[in-house]
């Protein structure tokens, strides 16, 4: 099974010296469809790399629209940039994709 990436040239800019990311949820319009799944994973760009700061979680089948709540791991710093990855699987529906973050202080 061949698979796509997607990523958004944007990201959230952390405006406090420390937070941290309690939860985050994706979900999108559209179910990737019977056996292809769509693949979401947040990161953090820190001092010129990215670091993953929680599992991925897949969202598949032809009924699934968000990931739940996932709680990351790890802490982010003032000017750290959040990012939400998406791969797709090769047959999976378009869809628009959005992301929510928790983040405390």
């Amino acid at each position: 099974m061949g698979s796509t990436g997607a990523s958004s040239g944007n990201g959230w800019v952390i405006p406090n010296k420390f937070m941290y990311p309690l939860y985050w949820t994706a979900l999108c319009d559209t179910a990737p469809g019977l056996g292809q799944s769509f693949i979401y994973q947040l990161f953090k760009l820190a001092v010129g790399s990215l670091v993953p700061i929680g599992p991925a979680v897949v969202v598949s089948g032809a009924n699934t629209f968000t990931t739940g709540l996932v709680q990351p791991y790890g802490y982010v710093s003032r000017l750290d940039t959040l990012f939400i990855h998406v791969i797709t699987s090769a047959g999976a529906a378009a869809a628009n994709h959005r992301c929510m973050i928790l983040m405390r202080y």
